[in-house]
């Protein structure tokens, strides 16, 4: 085992004073406490839990209000509605420290007990995890970052490069797995080989979408995540434990610091308001439900733990499980790829779609579109609105936004700009050299858009 790239060994010593003291002082020096190794299956729970946490956690609870999907109503909540953050309010440990230095910690035992398919499994949550700072920061370090030992201060690679390097992990993931060398020895997500697999297709596809690269996106897409094999976080009803992390928020952590209130998504939503967005074809009735509660003009979030409503009928009750990468995007991806140059496939995409969605909310009405339905670039925009329907709660819909140039026109809570990226953390900014600078600002665009 490659013990100085684990970089968890105890330095310890033991003091030889004559054979007679010597017995008493042995390991004097060894600290119980301080573990000098981790299992595969440790590491791979700990990697596991990290990717959740920042999918799942304050990342996306602020880009749900910059996307007018909620509405920050009070304290700090309320001034990061209006986009009033420093770089402070961001941080590197989860995504670099959580997942990617901890993966590459399991991808070292993974090699030395020839478990491929284990380590297939942390390069898809590592080229995941490059791919999520690149879309949301820029310019990151890829090369050096997962080294800290050797590169305490890594250097910064261009977003494109890193989307660059987080595809070639997810590729290198795909083919390990493949391999059938091994196994998953511990998975929260409860996902089979194969659906690890689509999984990394569907990221792929996602950061060919931010690229540009359009083609390898459809084709990545193709071979992705299949109906009923969503990436999905499962939760219990432990506090600060392994609850839904939007519902230890809203109800018991920070009760009305977040809301809907006059928020965009569920006045699309909403049966009941006059911004509701529908046709002949669609109700959205149980979808604003799962959502969102209270009645136009104020929401909430949908947190509902008892009565008509119970955890596994809103997104975010307390036992709900939460999404990070579905079916539904895979096939919005592949349909938005093909709506100016293949009418037909871009339809039965979305269809593909709604049929879930009627599956899901069987008291909606969701019947499949024909062409003369969504005539010229009303496809285009039936796509690219249920793809916003369809992320509420989840930060892709933060890049999607940008990288459309706000295709729903929405108005700036304060001044004149959406945010198009977050700010490099503090942390980073004080202790390495390599940050950029001039550090770029809330509304500055990132390169890829």
């Amino acid at each position: 085992m490659n013990m100085k790239k684990l970089g968890i060994l105890l330095i310890a010593g033991v003091l030889l004073v004559g054979n007679s003291c010597q017995k008493y002082l042995e390991g004097i020096n060894e600290n119980p406490n301080q573990a000098t190794d981790a299992s595969l299956e440790n590491l791979m729970t700990s990697t596991m839990v990290s990717f959740l946490g920042y999918n799942e956690g304050e990342d996306a609870r602020l880009v749900g209000m910059w996307t007018q999907q909620f509405t920050g109503s009070d304290r700090q909540y309320a001034g990061y509605n209006s986009y009033i953050v420093t770089t402070v309010n961001f941080d590197f440990f989860q995504p670099y420290i959580g997942v990617i230095q901890t993966a590459d910690l399991g991808i070292v035992k993974a090699d030395d007990l020839g478990n491929r398919v284990a380590a297939g499994a942390m390069k898809i949550l590592q080229g995941a995890t490059f791919g999520y700072v690149a879309s949301m920061y820029g310019d990151a370090p890829f090369a050096e970052a997962a080294d800290f030992e050797q590169f305490p201060t890594p250097k910064y690679d261009s977003q494109d490069a890193v989307y660059a390097g987080a595809i070639a992990l997810l590729a290198e993931g795909i083919a390990d797995i493949n391999s059938g060398a091994g196994g998953l020895p511990v998975d929260i997500f409860s996902m089979s080989e194969a659906q690890w697999v689509a999984v990394a297709y569907s990221y792929i596809a996602r950061l060919e979408l931010h690229r540009g690269n359009l083609a390898a996106a459809a084709t990545a897409a193709s071979n992705g995540v299949a109906l009923g094999g969503d990436m999905m976080g499962t939760h219990g009803t432990a506090r600060e434990a392994d609850r839904n992390m939007w519902y230890d928020f809203i109800v018991d952590e920070r009760s009305g610091y977040l809301d809907a209130d006059g928020a965009y998504a569920p006045r699309i939503l909403d049966p009941a308001s006059p911004d509701y967005i529908t046709d002949a074809k669609t109700d959205e009735s149980a979808r604003f439900a799962f959502f969102y509660n209270g009645t136009y003009p104020k929401y909430g979030a949908n947190t509902n733990s008892s009565g008509a409503l119970d955890d596994t009928d809103v997104m975010f009750g307390m036992t709900s499980s939460y999404p990070m990468i579905t079916y539904a995007e895979t096939q919005l991806i592949i349909a938005e790829l093909a709506a100016n140059s293949n009418r037909a496939g871009a339809l039965t995409a979305l269809n593909n779609v709604r049929a879930e969605l009627q599956t899901k909310f069987p008291t909606g009405q969701y019947d499949a579109y024909v062409d003369a339905d969504l005539p010229g670039s009303a496809l285009m925009d039936a796509i690219v609105l249920e793809k916003y329907k369809s992320l509420i709660g989840q930060s892709e819909a933060f890049s999607d936004m940008n990288r459309l140039g706000n295709p729903f026109g929405l108005s700036p809570t304060t001044g004149t700009s959406l945010p198009q990226r977050f700010l490099y953390p503090q942390g980073e900014v004080n202790s390495n050299p390599n940050v950029p600078d001039p550090l770029p600002g809330l509304f500055d665009p990132l390169p890829a858009n």
